[in-house]
């Protein structure tokens, strides 16, 4: 028994290491690209054809979206963050504002006569999963309708938009990396496609998943469920 929990220990640290090894690498990568990036977008801005510029400072912004991107994805999931009891009320009251100085609606609606008691979960994890989710609703729907119930042993967040929603076959694949639909839910450009996933990622390292559908009446229903829980082990 001692030796199988040195040896666990010993795997442990090792993957520790492994992690904070890749977010160095990844910073140090997005850092190095900062300096090539400006000067390309320097000559980008000194090219006469209108057209051909703009298409390369597009280009550019991609790059530079799926850079930041691929960045967060590593370190947006703080791996020392200690649990703490968080007010989902509050925390999308609180995203609510912040997205509304970007011009999104998002109206958030409990079940009457209850109140929704704090989550145990990490916080700025927590958040940032919420953000995705509110701020892909937004970008694609314009309005984020959010419905909060707590079932006493979970608590369920659906977030409806008013979007083109998914075809049926694509709902699954959105999870993965730097997908982004085509034409009708990215034509807008700018996004990475990695929001959803790392919401996911954080959800379930929360004991909790994230559920996708369309609405019968047009848009993307996205359902949120985080269980109640003494401990965050997966993050």
């Amino acid at each position: 028994m001692a030796a199988t929990a040195a040896a666990f220990n010993r795997m442990q640290r090792r993957i520790r290491e492994q992690i904070e090894e890749r977010e160095r690498l990844f910073s140090a990568i997005s850092h190095d690209l900062k300096t090539p990036l400006t000067r390309m977008r320097l000559r980008a801005e000194m090219l006469e054809d209108d057209y051909q510029r703009e298409r390369f400072c597009a280009s550019l912004d991609e790059l530079d979206s799926l850079v930041k991107g691929a960045l967060a994805s590593v370190k947006g999931l703080d791996l020392h963050e200690e649990p703490a009891p968080v007010d989902l009320t509050h925390l999308l009251e609180e995203l609510a504002e912040e997205l509304s100085l970007q011009g999104g609606k998002v109206t958030i609606e409990t079940k009457s006569g209850h109140t929704i008691a704090p989550l145990i979960a990490k916080p700025l994890a927590l958040k940032r999963c919420l953000a995705n989710l509110l701020e892909n609703a937004v970008f694609y729907g314009k309005q984020a309708d959010v419905a909060l119930v707590d079932h006493g042993n979970a608590v369920t967040m659906r977030i409806r938009d008013h979007g083109p929603g998914i075809p049926e076959e694509q709902l699954g694949r959105v999870f993965s990396p730097f997908v982004r639909l085509e034409p009708s839910r990215s034509r807008h450009t700018g996004g990475s496609g990695l929001g959803l996933g790392i919401a996911r990622h954080i959800a379930r390292a929360h004991g909790g998943d994230i559920q996708l559908a369309n609405h019968a009446d047009g848009g993307l229903v996205v359902t949120l469920t985080l269980p109640r829980q003494e401990t965050i082990t997966g993050l």
